[in-house]
């Protein structure tokens, strides 16, 4: 895609799977025009996810080894520029991690290039 081509970008538990997020977020920044939006949903974690669980391909495709840190994940969406982040939902997935403290949680935000 061309740099500023698009006007929103849309993403449903996918950049969850992809292991370098600042690449998949610098390059959803690239391609939006200034003022464009994307929204996004996606699982994250407070607390730890074992080296164990992040090697476990059938947690890969439940979309759990994957899983940031919600304040990392919204860091790097900072980072690569965005501004008006926003959450616009976030609810408790349940899921028993190896960490007893841990908690996965679903998100969709919005951010926009400025």
């Amino acid at each position: 895609m061309a740099d500023d081509s698009i006007d929103r970008v849309i993403s449903n538990c996918v950049i969850n799977l992809v292991p370098d997020k600042e690449k998949a977020f610098s390059e959803i920044f690239r391609v939006l025009k200034p003022g464009g939006k994307f929204t996004v949903s996606d699982i994250v974690v407070d607390g730890n996810i074992s080296e164990k669980e992040r090697q476990d391909a059938s947690l890969w495709a439940g979309c759990i080894s994957g899983a940031l840190d919600k304040q990392a994940y919204l860091a790097i969406i900072r980072k690569v520029g965005f501004i008006k982040i926003s959450v616009l939902s976030e609810k408790k997935y349940y899921y028993r991690l190896e960490d007893p403290t841990a908690g996965l949680h679903s998100v969709t935000l919005t951010a926009i290039k400025p």
